[in-house]
């Protein structure tokens, strides 16, 4: 291998998170790839990586190997999960204050080791020093609409603790077999034994597991059961627990303790409480006289004392708060004139002030804005909570509620934002969403979880382009010198053209059950004098970008897999993706050529190829639901949907044709069309 310096530490080794400080030292560093292992003391066991398990343990120190050290009164910025690595003359030492500081050491150690291999070249003499600028950076796991199987989760610790994430919130739901009220757990739920065992093996790679229980509103996992509609604050709508019914709280309490022993390791029970726009319909409500401000309050100091005596933290969504005092705008409405926000806050602030007994101290509110956090609201509310001693979690997104995969560069800029943030206000506690309304694949939200988990680790100010050359390297092992792919930036942007294709207006994360809102793009019944094609002109340009684009995106993604060393199962998710969103512009373009057709045996030809694309449609829905449910598990047929309040998409149907509702719409309504076409 030829020697290396300074230089390679900025270009060919790629770390991510990027680690406190990095100074190259003179002399040699690590030549080879290591053949062993040293544990100072009672460090061992100690889970290894995969690469790094099959290294012999030695003991004594001893050339070519990485040694781990304990010292508990080394300096460091930080009690915990910091560490210090120093590689020369062949040796790795790594040292902390704690095991977790170790762990964290051996992911930067395996990260150096890959771009080792990958590259072909030493490890330069180096010294790190690094330590965590959050202490708790959580990643959301939603398991609303979709179960993939046990493995996959077990592959999702595997690769957020490569990425220092310490924590996961996961949103049981009706996901867990419930064993004291088995109607609300599913049919192909997992057992409470089976997420405990998830929980030992997290625990071992210091991820701490706590459940997400929803509370006051989005109930309507348990609410959907007639034998629970008596607790509905509604009584048309399973959205809402009644905040008074002795009942609610029978429910609640059973689903907490059960969820505890399933997460034993957790330090929080997270309880929802958000977006309950119904308070005040019951009868028990309307005869207390309470506002839905003191119901809500009322709601959250009752489960909270519940979970505190159960020795964990409650957390809460806090957009109720806000809500019930006129304040929600301000907090993600960055297009408010900063002068009108603060005229809210000096309208709005003695409310919050009079009610402040009604805030339970114990409580995480948890500020969540998941696409501006810059805006004024959303600092202002968090100097709030601290200038009134509350516990406060900040909460970003790598998926919000769009259909098929994030967008936005995986929401760069909000993360990004929200991380700095956090360390300008030492706030300690912060999530990263990964919404399930949309059930899009696991594989498709990483890169935004690196950023997430990068930028909380250690905030560096950084653009996108820089981060995504760090994630493809680290995620893929795509070392690209000529030229950086962004296949996902483009078929991001390409998803918005196939968002809106085969609608005249909605969004497609909406599912259709509402026509006003949602309409599908008509047809006129005769077509032939080109008067739909220049109607439609902005429409069909965007779907020749789209053609185009994709041909890009199909080499560039093959291009991928060809070159990638790891996670390719993600780039056949991409390709499946590409493959399935650019069917709605080829059928438009047919269309067109149908409506511009001078003659009628060219018009029947068009028909024809349009039948033959329609009858495609369902191979391409079995290529695509062949590699979406590789791992995923089907919902039992006679699974309960619930009212859908939020048209969430993933729950419209029984079966999977909710990824395909508007192709599959607008397909057969297309079909009967042509049946009316006389060529």
């Amino acid at each position: 291998m030829p020697r290396v310096g300074k230089a390679q530490l900025d270009t060919a080794f790629k770390l991510f998170p990027i680690p406190k400080k990095i100074t190259a030292q003179p002399g040699v560093g690590m030549l080879h790839m290591p053949r062993h292992v040293y544990y100072a003391d009672d460090i061992f066991p100690f889970k290894l990586s995969k690469e790094m398990s099959s290294l012999a343990r030695v003991k004594r120190v001893v050339d070519g190997g990485i040694q781990l050290f304990l010292d508990s009164e080394m300096e460091l910025p930080v009690n915990a999960e910091g560490y210090r690595i120093q590689i020369a003359n062949n040796v790795i030492k790594i040292k902390a204050k704690e095991r977790s500081g170790l762990f964290y050491g051996l992911q930067t150690i395996k990260q150096l080791i890959q771009d080792m291999k990958e590259h072909n070249i030493p490890i330069p003499a180096c010294d790190i020093l690094d330590y965590p600028d959050v202490s708790h950076r959580a990643v959301h796991i939603d398991l609303k609409h979709h179960l993939d199987d046990m493995p996959y989760y077990y592959s999702v610790i595997d690769r957020l603790a490569e990425i220092k994430v310490n924590a996961v919130i996961l949103e049981f739901e009706d996901k867990l077999r419930y064993e004291h009220t088995p109607l609300i757990g599913a049919d192909h739920a997992f057992s409470i034994d089976e997420f405990r065992a998830l929980s030992d093996y997290a625990q071992e790679r210091f991820v701490k597991i706590s459940p997400l229980i929803q509370g006051l509103g989005h109930a309507s996992f348990i609410l959907k059961h007639p034998t629970y509609r008596s607790l509905r604050e509604d009584p048309l709508s399973d959205w809402a627990f009644s905040p008074l019914d002795s009942g609610t709280y029978a429910i609640l309490f059973n689903l907490y303790d059960e969820a505890l022993k399933a997460t034993p390791y957790g330090e929080y029970i997270h309880i929802g409480g958000d977006e309950v726009g119904q308070l005040g319909q019951s009868t028990l409500s309307k005869e207390s006289g309470m506002s839905a401000f003191e119901l809500q309050m009322y709601w959250l100091n009752k489960v909270s004392s519940y979970i505190i005596s159960r020795g964990r933290v409650p957390i809460f969504w806090d957009d109720m708060v806000f809500k019930l005092k006129g304040l929600y705008e301000t907090t993600y409405d960055d297009s408010m004139p900063i002068d009108s926000a603060k005229m809210h806050w000096v309208k709005s602030l003695k409310l919050l002030q009079d009610n402040i007994a009604l805030f339970p101290k114990e409580c995480i509110f948890m500020r969540w804005n998941y696409s501006t956090p810059w805006a004024y609201g959303n600092n202002r509310a968090i100097k709030w909570y601290r200038d009134n001693g509350l516990k406060i979690m900040g909460a970003t997104a790598a998926q919000q509620v769009a259909p098929m995969m994030p967008r936005d560069q995986s929401n760069f800029k909000s993360i990004k934002a929200f991380a700095e943030i956090a360390k300008n206000s030492e706030m300690q506690h912060m999530l990263c969403t990964v919404w399930d309304d949309s059930s899009p694949h696991f594989e498709t939200v990483w890169r935004g979880l690196y950023y997430f988990a990068a930028m909380n680790w250690n905030y560096v100010e950084i653009d996108s382009h820089t981060a995504n050359i760090s994630f493809l390297q680290r995620f893929y092992g795509l070392n690209y010198k000529d030229s950086v792919y962004t296949f996902q930036d483009k078929l991001e942007e390409s998803l918005k053209f196939w968002d809106r294709a085969l609608l005249e207006r909605g969004h497609r994360y909406k599912f259709p059950n509402d026509t006003n809102e949602t309409k599908i793009l008509n047809i006129p019944l005769t077509m032939g004098d080109s008067n739909w094609s220049l109607s439609q002109k902005e429409r069909l340009d965007n779907a020749r970008k789209c053609v185009k684009l994709y041909e890009e995106l199909r080499k560039e993604i093959r291009k991928s897999q060809n070159l990638a060393l790891r996670n390719h199962f993600a780039l056949q998710i991409f390709e499946q993706i590409n493959e399935l969103h650019v069917y709605p512009a080829h059928v438009l373009l047919l269309l067109e050529r149908y409506d511009k057709a001078n003659e009628d045996s060219t018009k029947l030809v068009v028909k024809k190829e349009l039948s033959a694309l329609l009858d495609e449609f369902e191979s391409l829905r079995s290529s695509f639901s062949k590699i979406f449910y590789l791992q995923r598990l089907h919902n039992p047929i006679d699974y309960l949907l619930d009212s859908n309040f939020h048209q969430h998409l993933a729950n419209g149907t029984q079966n999977d044709d909710w990824m395909f509702v508007f192709e599959l719409m607008f397909i057969a309504n297309l079909r009967e069309w042509l049946q009316d076409q006389t060529p």
